[in-house]
């Protein structure tokens, strides 16, 4: 079940054009952080707070996957066809589990991934909050994390046999626990502070978490 967003900030989406099919979309939007919605353009802004999560979420992922290399890591800029909504969505991070490697095609994903990844910023608190919680529950992505430096929250959905979301509880410490990579805890300061571990600590830190 979804959480309330915080009080709405989001602007509208651009949507640019008219119509496009989901190959001339990909051709014409190739280079361009966008997504495709029932035919139509939404352009995807970025702040630099969302840039410097990206970058630690990153580190900490590829880190922990190098350790225990079940999957393959995917940032920003790869898109995801989920075909029977019509959408084209692109997580700022996703993994797909070794089991699942054919979905991941030469520009896109087909399907559900194993894992996507939002991080909120101003113009998307409706988007990620509600739409694309709704839309990956719909497709079957089997966990989506939402990271709200902005508004400090921080959820792991996990979808359950009735094909919806639950948020997944944290463990004794307080740390975020991830399902589809056992063994991966967050502590959700990380997430919005200042003083996030630098790749040395990452490194330290997945260490200690698969030695538990």
């Amino acid at each position: 079940m979804a959480l309330q967003p915080p009080q709405a900030m989001e602007t509208a989406p651009s949507v640019e054009g008219d119509y496009l099919t989901f190959e001339d979309f990909l051709k014409a939007y190739a280079d361009v952080r966008a997504e495709w919605v029932d035919g139509k353009v939404e352009l995807v802004s970025v702040i630099p707070l969302h840039q410097t999560l990206l970058i630690f979420l990153t580190n900490l992922l590829s880190t922990f996957l190098d350790f225990k290399p079940i999957g393959m890591l995917y940032s920003a800029g790869v898109l995801v066809r989920l075909a029977q909504q019509k959408r084209g969505r692109e997580p700022d991070l996703l993994v797909a589990l070794n089991e699942h490697r054919d979905r991941v095609q030469r520009t896109f994903v087909e399907g559900a991934p194993d894992l996507c990844v939002e991080l909120v910023s101003e113009e998307s608190v409706e988007r990620d909050y509600v739409t694309k919680l709704g839309e990956y529950e719909q497709a079957g992505v089997p966990e989506y994390w939402l990271f709200d430096a902005l508004h400090q929250v921080a959820n792991i959905y996990v979808l359950g046999d009735d094909g919806k979301y639950t948020v997944q509880p944290r463990d004794a410490q307080g740390r975020l626990v991830a399902r589809i990579l056992p063994g991966l805890k967050i502590v959700p300061e990380w997430l919005w502070s200042e003083h996030r571990p630098q790749v040395r600590a990452i490194v330290k830190q997945v260490e200690t978490m698969l030695a538990e």
